[in-house]
C-alpha cells in the first residue's frame, strides 16, 4: 500500500512539473517581443493589421474562430501570392508564445465559436459565383486575390488560404464578421447580405473550385 502510495505520489509531482514547464514556456511579453520582430511590420502594432495590406490578427473575432493549429499553420505555410511568406524558421515553442500574446490582448467582450474543423459541405458552384461576385468581390477581388487587386480583403480565393481554412471556418466567419473591419456580417437578417446558410455553402463550393 506504501508503494502504491508512493508511486502514485511521485506520478502527481510529476505532472506537476510537467505542466509547470508547459506553462513556463508560455510567455505573453516573449511573444510579444517575437511578435514586435517577426509580425508587426505587416500586421501592425497590436496586431491591429492595415486594411488593404495586413489582417488584424489580434482580431477578437479572428481569435474566437481561429486555433492554436490554424495560426501555426498560416505562419508556417504563409500564405502564397501575398506578403506572407512562410516561416519554416519560427520554433513551435516561439509560434506558441505568439500565440499566448495575441490571445492576452485585451478584448471587452470575449468570445468563443466552436469551429468543426473536417466538416465539409455541399453548395452550388454556379449559385456562389454569383453571390461571390455579387457580395464579395469588392472586397476580395473577382476570384479571391486579395490585396493583390487593391482590395480591402484578404485572398480567401488563393491556395494557401483554402489549404488551411476549413468549410466552417469560412462559414462562421460569414456568420461573425470581423468587428472593426470592412468585413461584416453576411448571414441572417442582421447581415449585409441576409444570405441562408445554405447560400453561404455555394460561396464557400465556388471558393473550393478556385484551387482546383
Amino acid at each position: 500500500m506504501k508503494k502504491l502510495l508512493l508511486i502514485t505520489l511521485s506520478l502527481t509531482v510529476a505532472t506537476i512539473y510537467l505542466f509547470a514547464e508547459k506553462m513556463e514556456s508560455k510567455h505573453p511579453a516573449e511573444g510579444k517581443a517575437l511578435f514586435d520582430k517577426n509580425c508587426l511590420a505587416c500586421h501592425q502594432a497590436g496586431a491591429q493589421g492595415k486594411v488593404g495590406f495586413a489582417p488584424a490578427i489580434g482580431n477578437p473575432d479572428f481569435l474566437a474562430l481561429a486555433s492554436d493549429d490554424y495560426i501555426k499553420n498560416s505562419v508556417k505555410k504563409g500564405r502564397p501570392g501575398t506578403a506572407m511568406v512562410p516561416r519554416p524558421d519560427l520554433k513551435d515553442e516561439e509560434l506558441q508564445n505568439i500565440i499566448v500574446y495575441l490571445r492576452s490582448l485585451p478584448v471587452a467582450l470575449p468570445k468563443t465559436v466552436k469551429v468543426d474543423w473536417d466538416v465539409k459541405f455541399s453548395g452550388s458552384k454556379s449559385n456562389g459565383e454569383q453571390l461571390f461576385a455579387e457580395y464579395c468581390a469588392g472586397c476580395h477581388g473577382p476570384t479571391g486575390e486579395g490585396y493583390s487587386k487593391g482590395g480591402a480583403g484578404t485572398g480567401i480565393g488563393l491556395k494557401g488560404f483554402l489549404e488551411t481554412a476549413s468549410d466552417d471556418y469560412i462559414l462562421q466567419t460569414l456568420k461573425t464578421g470581423r468587428a472593426g473591419t470592412p468585413m461584416r456580417i453576411f448571414i441572417g437578417a442582421k447581415g449585409l447580405a441576409n444570405l441562408s446558410e445554405q447560400e453561404a455553402k455555394d460561396i464557400i463550393a465556388f471558393l473550393r473550385s478556385l484551387a482546383d
